[in-house]
């Protein structure tokens, strides 16, 4: 019991920064993008709560990530004028998004940098 209540102190005490608006990953394990209903990107994960526990949650990317003529920046509904997205290992999606003239542009963002792991929820 008093290695389980030091386990569980340790545990926050790596990562007390770890429900900041963003760096999901440092505090989120099985990571997983999947394609959802409507051209949307889901990112799934068991991320630390507080209390050191691991909670599922997924959230969808149209809700965070939005296209800036031609680019993926934090946003909505990213989906609407991106496309052919892939997920790199280093955590980066990388898309083809459309700008003003509709032309066609490669983009990427870091999703460390729009999503947020707040009490083992994601969040953007």
């Amino acid at each position: 019991m008093l290695l389980h209540a030091y386990l569980s102190l340790f545990l926050v005490l790596v990562f007390q920064g770890a429900w900041a608006f963003s760096d999901f990953s440092k505090a989120c394990m099985k990571i997983i993008l999947s394609n959802a209903p409507g051209g949307d990107i889901r990112v799934s994960a068991k991320c630390l709560n507080r209390s050191a526990s691991l909670v599922e949650t997924s959230i969808g990317l149209n809700s965070c990530l939005g296209n800036d003529n031609g680019a993926l920046v934090p946003g909505k509904s990213f989906s609407q004028s991106c496309g052919n997205c892939d997920a790199r290992a280093d955590g980066v999606l990388a898309c083809e998004c459309k700008n003003r003239d509709n032309e066609t542009r490669f983009t990427l963002i870091k999703l460390d940098n729009v999503i947020g792991n707040i009490d083992g929820r994601l969040s953007c």
